[in-house]
């Protein structure tokens, strides 16, 4: 955004307020849509994306006690990783459902 503001020759004052504005509606809507919680995501290299999926599947992993229980931290790394995995998949599986009936 910030090289965006410079190359169109904005001036400081009004970078500023574009810059607060954008802050004030990230912390203010916490939730973002699913399409621009995809949009963002997009805008991230391939590796930092999946960093943030891996950081997301272990939080959501680390707030089941039957897993933190009875299972090692190095499993549960492998767990988050096959999450992303099986997303993948289910999403193909519903696209191809999908597609099948509604011809």
């Amino acid at each position: 955004m910030n090289r965006l503001l410079e190359k169109k020759r904005i001036n400081r004052d009004l970078q500023i307020q574009v810059r607060k504005f954008l802050e004030f509606r990230f912390y203010a809507e916490p939730q973002l849509s699913m399409e621009e919680e995809t949009q963002v995501m997009n805008k991230l290299s391939h590796h930092l994306r999946e960093k943030v999926l891996l950081e997301s599947n272990l939080s959501i992993i680390n707030h089941c006690q039957l897993l933190t229980t009875n299972f090692s931290h190095n499993f549960l790394l492998k767990l988050a990783l096959k999450i992303q995995v099986i997303n993948k998949l289910i999403c193909a599986v519903v696209l191809n459902l999908f597609f099948s009936l509604s011809c």
